[in-house]
């Protein structure tokens, strides 16, 4: 294959990434704007709590409001706690999702996939999942054989155990990949 072939060769049609990514960020993102602000909401009012106690009950000694504007300050800190690893485990998915998805579209090759199972998981919901395997060529020349299960409720309806389908993967990396649903296996639905 010369350097022509590959300007020329038109790149393949990637299918619509599942947005995921971003969902996971904002609600990450969002996520630690909330328990900030309710931190800092609960901070304020344990020091609006502990001055207004100052003010009203002048025989209050100074080192019990120290206290309290302590424990207000430390429990502004504390309540988000627990969520900011939350946060960042949505964030990292959300960026991983990304990262695959701008990969698909840069790097995309396609070849065909054997469906080998389907099966529905209820569970907080009912998940439709496709597994299919495929092989690509390695770097040493030899055949490398892959197998991946996805969740994908279109390619569940549209295919059947034993079809083959269109899928997207990098080279670099056949783990990252995608069925691609066909005008034939749409039909299907």
């Amino acid at each position: 294959m010369s350097l022509s072939d590959l300007v020329t060769r038109p790149r393949p049609k990637i299918p619509p990434s599942s947005g995921w990514g971003w969902i996971f960020i904002v609600s990450g993102t969002m996520l630690i704007i909330f328990m900030g602000f309710f931190a800092v909401i609960g901070s304020v009012m344990g020091i609006g709590d502990a001055l207004f106690t100052l003010f009203t009950v002048p025989e209050t000694k100074t080192i019990t409001i120290v206290y309290q504007i302590g424990a207000s300050l430390l429990m502004g800190l504390c309540m988000p706690a627990p969520f900011v690893p939350a946060s960042g485990v949505l964030i990292y998915l959300g960026i991983r999702h990304i990262q695959r998805d701008k990969a698909l579209k840069e790097y995309g090759r396609i070849t065909q996939a054997t469906v080998t199972n389907k099966w529905i998981r209820i569970w907080k919901g009912t998940k439709h999942y496709v597994t299919y395997e495929f092989q690509v060529q390695a770097s040493d020349g030899t055949l490398a054989h892959y197998q991946n299960a996805e969740f994908n409720r279109r390619a569940y309806k549209c295919y059947e155990i034993g079809d083959t389908a269109p899928l997207h993967y990098v080279p670099h990396d056949p783990t990252i990949c995608r069925l691609e649903m066909t005008e034939t296996a749409e039909s299907r639905r």
